[in-house]
This record gives C-alpha cells, sequence and structure tokens, in this order.
C-alpha cells in the first residue's frame, strides 16, 4: 500500500510518514495520483483473488466474502482459529511441517466438513512425508476423525509409492496403538480397508507386516470372534481365506501352527512336538460299519447288513466282511457263499466267493466253529451317497441249520 505523496497531500496526518488529504474548504484539495490508485486497486484485488473469487465489476460483495472467508486470531494469546472457508498451505521448507499446531488443554486442530462426501481435513503425502502426522504426549489419540453421511473419519492418499496416505506408530510402551479403529454403532466397522476396484490379487485393503518376532495382525475375541472372513455368498468365485503355500514344513514352529505345504500339497499343523497333516488323503478317510449279525438257517440269512457311505470323489474302496459260522455236527460238508451288493447301482458285486468245512469223521457229532474274513475291492462310480448290503448262503447234503454269529461288513478307503 502506498499513502498519498502529491504536493497536495496533508503531511504526516495520520503520524509521521502518514499523509492524508485535505478536506477543508476554502482550500486547495489534494491532488492524486497513479501510483496512489492503482496501490489501492491492487490492495484490494489481491484480497479477492487470493480467495480464489473471479473479479466482477456487477459485484459489490467481493471484498466482504474474501474477507470472510479469511481467518483472525491473536497468536500472542490461546485462543481459536476458526476457518469459515477452505484453508490450504503449502510446506515452506524441507523438513519443517506446512502446518504446526498446540494446545495443551484440547484438541489442536477440528477440521469439520458439512459436505456429503467431503472429509474435515485432508492430508495429502509427498516424497517421504506423512500426509498427516498426529503426536499426543498425553492420553488423547493423535489424530481422531469422526466421518460423516458417506465420509470417512480420516484419509490418507499417497502419491508415492510404498509411501503410506496415514501411518501410525505406538509409543515404546507395551500395548501401545499407532492405529485404533472404534466402532459406535452397533453394526458398524471399528475399520475398513478396500482394495481398488480393478485390483489384481496382489492388491489388498489392509496390508498387515510382521517383524522380528511380531505378529502381523493379533485379533482378541473378548466376547465375539477373533476373525470373520466371508466370500460373497451369492457367487463365490473365491475362497474366504488363502493360505499361500510354503515348499517345506516351517523352521519356527509353535503349537497350533498352521501352514500349506506344497510338496505334499496338504495344510500341516503343529502339535506342539511335530508337523502332521489335516488329513493323509486328499479327502480324509472314509469307513462304513453295519451292525453285528448272528442267527441259523438251513440254507441263507437273507439281506443282514446295510452300510451307506458318503465319498467326496471316486475311487477304490475295500468290502470287508469278517464273523463266525457254525457247521453241522453231521458228517456233511457245507459250503459258505457270500453275496455283496451295490444297492445305489442295482449291482451285484460278487456271489461266488466260498468257504467249505473240512469232512473229517472224527468231528461228527462235534460242533465246528470256523471263523472267516472276506476281502474284496470295488471302485465307486461316483461321488454320490451310496447303499451296500450283503448277506450269506448256506448249502451242506443233509440240508440242516447252519449258524452264524458276529457278522458284520465294513467299507474302508481314503477319499
Amino acid at each position: 500500500m502506498q499513502v498519498i505523496l502529491t504536493p497536495t497531500a496533508v503531511p504526516d496526518k495520520f503520524g509521521p510518514g502518514l499523509n492524508g488529504f485535505d478536506g477543508s474548504v476554502p482550500g486547495p484539495a489534494t491532488q492524486l495520483s497513479p501510483e496512489w490508485f492503482d496501490s489501492v486497486q491492487q490492495e484490494i484485488v489481491n484480497v479477492i483473488t487470493g480467495q480464489g473469487l473471479v473479479l466482477d465489476g456487477l459485484q459489490f460483495d467481493q471484498m466482504k466474502r474474501a474477507i470472510d472467508n479469511y481467518a483472525f486470531v491473536d497468536p500472542t494469546v490461546n485462543g481459536t482459529l476458526t476457518i469459515t472457508g477452505g484453508l490450504e498451505v503449502t510446506q515452506a521448507s524441507a523438513g519443517s511441517p506446512a502446518i504446526e499446531a498446540t494446545n495443551s488443554l484440547g484438541t489442536a486442530i477440528t477440521g469439520t466438513s458439512t459436505g456429503v462426501t467431503s472429509p474435515g481435513v485432508v492430508g495429502i503425502a509427498k516424497s517421504a512425508a506423512a500426509g498427516v502426522d498426529g503426536s499426543n504426549t498425553g492420553a488423547g489419540p493423535g489424530v481422531k476423525g469422526t466421518g460423516g453421511t458417506a465420509a470417512a473419519g480420516v484419509e490418507g492418499l499417497s502419491t508415492v509409492a510404498s509411501q503410506p496416505g496415514v501411518k501410525g506408530s505406538g509409543a515404546a510402551a507395551a500395548a501401545s496403538h499407532g492405529v485404533e479403529g472404534v466402532a459406535v454403532n452397533t453394526s458398524s466397522y471399528g475399520m475398513k480397508g478396500s482394495s481398488a476396484a480393478a485390483a489384481t490379487t496382489s492388491g489388498a485393503g489392509v496390508r498387515a507386516e510382521a517383524l522380528g518376532d511380531g505378529v502381523a495382525l493379533n485379533a482378541l475375541a473378548v466376547n465375539g470372534n477373533a476373525g470373520r472372513f466371508e466370500s460373497d455368498t451369492t457367487s463365490p468365485a473365491r475362497a474366504p481365506i488363502v493360505v499361500v503355500g510354503q515348499d517345506a514344513d516351517p523352521s519356527t514352529t509353535q503349537a497350533g501352527g498352521l501352514a500349506f505345504q506344497t510338496a505334499r500339497a496338504k495344510f500341516r499343523f503343529h502339535t506342539g512336538t511335530q508337523f502332521e497333516s489335516l488329513h493323509s488323503s486328499p479327502k480324509g478317510n472314509l469307513l462304513g460299519l453295519s451292525a453285528v449279525s448272528s442267527g441259523s438257517n438251513t440254507s441263507t440269512t437273507g439281506d443282514i447288513g446295510d452300510i451307506t457311505i458318503g465319498p467326496e470323489q471316486v475311487g477304490d474302496v475295500i468290502l470287508l466282511v469278517t464273523g463266525t459260522w457254525c457247521a453241522p455236527t453231521t458228517d456233511d460238508d457245507t459250503t459258505l457263499t457270500i453275496l455283496l451288493k451295490d444297492i445305489t447301482g442295482a449291482v451285484t458285486i460278487v456271489t461266488s466267493q466260498a468257504f467249505s468245512t473240512i469232512d473229517r469223521d472224527a468231528e461228527v457229532g462235534a460242533t465246528r466253529q470256523i471263523p472267516f474274513a472276506f476281502r474284496y475291492p470295488y471302485t465307486l462310480p461316483s461321488a454320490a451317497s451310496r447303499l451296500f448290503r450283503y448277506r450269506l448262503n448256506f448249502a451242506n447234503n443233509g440240508g440242516v441249520a447252519v449258524t452264524w454269529t458276529d457278522v458284520f461288513m465294513t467299507v474302508q478307503g481314503v477319499f
């Protein structure tokens, strides 16, 4: 700003060097100069354009609106700086903060936005600096953000690879937190991370890295669940959890440790003593067991045993029938034939397996108890639920009754 300097100015009217205008009557009026008009004009123009307004000769409140956007505070007192409009501060020099606020009694900076999706405070990280750096040596948070309708409480944007938009570092004290998110609503999230809409498999909403012997993510269940992993249930394209495989068991072990070993193509867990596979095969052990049967008949037991199994894939099983049969006391040869059926597939698996007594005159009049075990391999035609059934058939010259005891069938496989 320039004071009036023409020869007709009133010298030192407002103090030493602060000339003024002569308005006395009669008397010569103070002459004006182009320099003074330019000075006044540019002082006003700079106030208006400094707030982003475009000069308009038909508007007469531009200077007022510009001044309203400026905030005034006495830096010598412990006052509050209130900014009605936006505030943009450029960092003065490398290593110095763009804005530094200190308040020993309350919050140093409060950013409030009334826009629908506008954040209260935006910090943009450039180079290796943090977008927002909040430190509190007291009991309060370093940075606190409260989101409005569809807006984030704190939003950090990094424009440089490998540099964080928001970085929280816990204090040296144990159990201190770098970042803490607390949900207020019963259905809200304390913290949410979202990957890009077109993210690849290397993208992530939140990345946690464990250094030293630390844990990348520590989830503690007080009353709820420590973790919940969920995929799109309408069309699940991916598993809720992916464990990246390792070519060998981890060398550093602890009880409960879980890893996927690519050499075995199995999940391995540590018992506290050693690593063991969750299953000994791709689908686990399959076992079916029928009820135990005992009885007596001259020719057949009829269908006396059923087993239903639920395999997860096709493959081979072993059908095993065991028990004891008692040949007649007469001197007759007796034959036992085992019949196996796949009821689901309407297939008779085997009918020809036979067990015979030995004709020995010395044993006439004595009961002959003969244990037997019959194994037969069978290929499952499908992975659907399957029903098996068995019976025993007898034949002897006298047509007398044959007794069987403790007979049952087992189906075993690895599926």
